[in-house]
């Protein structure tokens, strides 16, 4: 097993603790205001994904900072646009989620959606950001 085995496992048990507490009502409360649920196809796998993320919203617009994005793949089924639904505070929506990298026409405005509700995060310049055009009111 290779460590990034082993650290996939851990981080796939903190994503179900995670999901079962936005999911429990006293927790849903705490939790919910800043982590959404994020649910789409593996592009090549086909199989289901389900991930808490950190978000920020405005408007039809919902964007996702992937920090330490090395260490991470979902996100590369949003190189081109794929569909996605979110779950944010209880209400599930669609939509279509996109990749942000660095240099890109819409980078400055993707990041600042999400620094004006993150003041704090650190964001380096190397992550993407994944961009989801909400398509519709709650399902």
């Amino acid at each position: 097993m290779t460590s990034g085995e082993a650290g996939g496992r851990h981080t796939a048990l903190i994503d179900r603790v995670v999901l079962t507490a936005l999911h429990t009502p006293v927790l849903h409360a705490v939790l919910d205001h800043g982590l959404c649920q994020l649910r789409f196809r593996g592009r090549r796998t086909g199989r289901p994904v389900t991930l808490p993320v950190q978000y920020a919203r405005h408007g039809p617009d919902l964007v996702v900072y992937v920090g330490a994005s090395a260490a991470k793949s979902w996100w590369r089924n949003f190189a081109t646009p794929y569909p996605v639904e979110v779950e944010v505070r209880g209400e599930r929506y669609t939509g279509i989620g996109r990749l942000v990298r660095t240099g890109a026409p819409e980078r400055g405005r993707v990041s600042d959606i999400y620094r004006g509700q993150h003041p704090r995060a650190r964001v380096a310049d190397a992550d993407p950001f994944v961009h989801v055009a909400l398509l519709a009111e709650p399902l």
